[in-house]
């Protein structure tokens, strides 16, 4: 049985780094008693992807690993089982069921992500507040083109990240935007907050400011296509198991 599992990283678990909390999923799952399906060889482990790496220092209302059960003995219970081996700031949101074979996959799966990226006051204020940060967003989408430099492994190239922006709002602080994160086209939202902030006239990048502490960036929700090329949730692409 395979089955998808949504979960949230929030506070201090940010610092949490991929590797890490793919073996922090493993030993809760054993602890919890899930009926986990393990690889074959000399080195057995329990069968788990995530959807997407996190990067350190964010957080996540919405990340997803897939894993697999020999039975579905533990799915009715998952969410009540995981979580009751949770530490503080890490919880299992939902588990569905999702059909086997690579292609359903989370991570081959994934075509966007949402974010929410908080602006500290201070560094509002230098982009004319609320209000001028709001305006200059609609602007900066209203460009034909938003380029950036993409560095490859012999040269430096310039590459347009205006078609990877499907949406965006800006709300007091906080600027929520959809962005593509599929195999061949992912827009990273530091880099996307990078070239926003550069358009306002800043020249401090969103990498060195969540550094310091001057921004927050939380991933919201990630996404695949449907059948008629409609965004929906990882977790819409499967069968809710009902929890007891």
């Amino acid at each position: 049985m395979k089955v998808r599992v949504k979960f949230e990283k929030t506070g201090i678990n940010k610092y949490i780094g991929h590797l890490d909390l793919l073996r922090y999923f493993q030993k809760a799952m054993r602890r919890a008693g899930i009926d986990m399906k393990y690889t074959e060889g000399f080195s057995p482990h329990p069968v788990l992807s995530f959807a997407a790496p996190l990067g350190l220092g964010l957080t996540t209302r919405g990340d997803y690993y897939d894993t697999e059960l020999e039975t579905d003995r533990t799915a009715g219970d998952f969410v009540a089982r995981m979580n009751a081996q949770m530490t503080d700031g890490i919880r299992v949101l939902s588990i569905t069921e999702i059909e086997a074979g690579k292609k359903q996959n989370a991570m081959a799966s994934l075509a966007a992500s949402g974010y929410e990226l908080t602006l500290s006051q201070p560094v509002l204020q230098k982009i004319g507040g609320p209000d001028g940060a709001a305006a200059s967003w609609e602007r900066f989408l209203a460009q034909p083109e938003i380029l950036i430099e993409k560095e490859t492994k012999s040269a430096v190239a310039q590459a347009d990240i205006r078609p990877l922006i499907y949406a965006g709002t800006f709300c007091d602080d906080v600027l929520t935007v959809t962005v593509s994160s599929s195999s061949a086209a992912n827009l990273r939202p530091d880099t996307l907050l990078t070239a926003f902030l550069s358009f306002c006239g800043m020249e401090k990048t969103a990498e060195e400011m969540l550094k310091d502490g001057e921004i927050g960036i939380e991933r919201t929700e990630m996404y695949t296509r449907a059948a008629d090329g409609a965004l929906i949730t990882l977790a819409e692409a499967g069968r809710p198991i009902t929890q007891q």
